[in-house]
């Protein structure tokens, strides 16, 4: 199951079809105000609560994708739907991290070492959205939101030679470790 802007509620969940062997996976970007979002990446903070109140209400339970990956290894995941939010977007402390706290959920945030507390400029149509800081980072990490990279600064890696393609990937862990 993936969603950014918009989320389907699955009908049935049954063993033994796709639904019911592989993980769900519910992406998610930005969230706020998605009035000027020419991408549909943004989904509103009420629109988050019903989505995650939908899921707990099925008695699933958002976790970060290393619980859901460890949980899946052990043959444990019935129930667990990993929760991500792509890009490392500011509003995620303000409007995500108290939902994911009401909602005791968790959730990976994948951020971009190189452009903390930039923009969003590789964007080329859409509003100019913050990133987080260090700080921002931080603070997720402090409420036991999983953290990750993004790649350093969100270059499309399919189009990438291979020094580029390194220094994204691996510049991005360097950063981690200063």
């Amino acid at each position: 199951m993936a969603a950014s802007a918009s989320f389907v509620e699955p009908r049935t969940r049954t063993e033994g079809t796709a639904l019911g062997t592989a993980p769900w996976v519910a992406m998610y970007h930005s969230v706020g105000d998605r009035s000027d979002d020419p991408y549909r990446i943004t989904v509103t903070p009420d629109r988050l609560d019903a989505q995650l109140g939908w899921l707990r209400r099925h008695g699933l339970r958002g976790v970060s994708m290393g619980t859901l990956l460890r949980a899946r290894a052990r043959g444990e995941a019935r129930g667990l739907v990993g929760l991500t939010f792509d890009d490392g977007y500011a509003d995620f402390v303000e409007h995500a991290l108290p939902l994911l706290r009401r909602w005791a959920c968790g959730a990976t945030l994948f951020v971009l070492p190189g452009r903390l507390g930039g923009d969003n400029a590789w964007d080329p149509l859409g509003p100019r959205k913050p990133l987080l800081t260090a700080d921002g980072i931080r603070r997720a990490a402090a409420e036991g939101v999983e953290i990750g990279s993004h790649g350093l600064t969100h270059l499309d890696l399919t189009r990438a030679d291979d020094a580029t393609l390194r220094a994204e990937t691996a510049g991005a862990a360097g950063r981690w470790r200063s």
